[in-house]
Formats: C-alpha cells, sequence, structure tokens
C-alpha cells in the first residue's frame, strides 16, 4: 500500500526508516496525512518526499512505524527489512503463491505497484499535475504517458478465476 498510494519505487520503499514518517494532521478535512521523507538520491534529485493522503493507510503507516520502533528500540529503524532486491524476489515469490503472473511480459512486477498507484488515483479524478508531483516528474507529459501506459498494461493483464478465488 505504501508503494501503491506513494508511487515509490522499490529501492525508495526498501530504504524508508522509522525517522523518516511525520504525521501531518489535516484540520481543515479532520484526517491524518503522512509525510515521508526519500533517503536516496532519486531520478529527480535529494530531498524528495511524498505525501501519504488516505487516511487509512496513512493511520496504516503510523502504526506500522510505531511497531518497528518498539520492536527494535531504534527509531531510525528500516521499515521494511532486507534489499530491493529482496523486496523484488519476495514479491514474484507471493504472486507466484497467488497464482497471478510476475513476469516483465503481461504479469506485474513491484514497479506495477508505482504505476498501478498513478493510474488509480487518476482514474478516481486526481488532477494530473497532483500526480506529476507525486511521481517526481520533471513534465505533465512524462506523467501523462506513464499513467496511460500503465493503464493499458493493467488492462491487458488477466487474471484466472483460480487466482482471483485464492485472493478472496
Amino acid at each position: 500500500l505504501v508503494g501503491f498510494d506513494g508511487y515509490l519505487r522499490v529501492s525508495e520503499l526498501a530504504d524508508v526508516r522509522a525517522s523518516d514518517i511525520h504525521e501531518v494532521d489535516d484540520v481543515v478535512r479532520g484526517y491524518t496525512k503522512v509525510l515521508v521523507n526519500l533517503r536516496e538520491k532519486t531520478k529527480t534529485g535529494r530531498n524528495q518526499s511524498f505525501l501519504m493522503r488516505r487516511g487509512p493507510v496513512a493511520g496504516l503507516l503510523l502504526s506500522w512505524k510505531e511497531y518497528v520502533v518498539a520492536q527494535t528500540g531504534d527509531p531510525t529503524a528500516k521499515l521494511f527489512p532486507g534489499t530491493s532486491e529482496q523486496f523484488s524476489r519476495l514479491w514474484k515469490r507471493s504472486l507466484e503463491v497467488l497464482g497471478v503472473p510476475s513476469t516483465a511480459i503481461g504479469g506485474y512486477t513491484p514497479a506495477s505497484l508505482r504505476a498501478g498507484g498513478a493510474t488509480w488515483h487518476y482514474s478516481a479524478g486526481m488532477p494530473i499535475g497532483e500526480i506529476m508531483w507525486v511521481l517526481r516528474h520533471e513534465t505533465e507529459k512524462t506523467a501523462r504517458h506513464y499513467v496511460q501506459a500503465a493503464g493499458a498494461a493493467m488492462a491487458s493483464a488477466k487474471l484466472s478465476s483460480a487466482a482471483v478465488a485464492r485472493m478472496d
């Protein structure tokens, strides 16, 4: 959910630490949002962040942060232990267990979280300029292409009825 809502690259997700998570109260709307600072240099530079806007996902992320800190005693502990390579292997294995295609052609890759989140938010009415900001793309043209290509890939990916049943 964090990768989906924050449009994170796998390397960014693997590097998030408890100390990168900051709660932001939205008094006007009456719900909590979470600001996440990204540690590594991203494709668009340093000092990048994203705002987790959906209340339930923000709450889940805050709860996970509290759990990790309580378990480790370290306020700078990684939220998701391991490397991006380990995450990719876990992703592939998880999809295999569910019977979901995980190949780069016609299946879901870890990058599907980023693209899927952007496409879902666009279809839910989020303005392309806001999606561009969260994706950390420099041009609207790139963001529009990204959302269009992801939408086409999602439409072409077919799940078997057995895979859908395993997810229920």
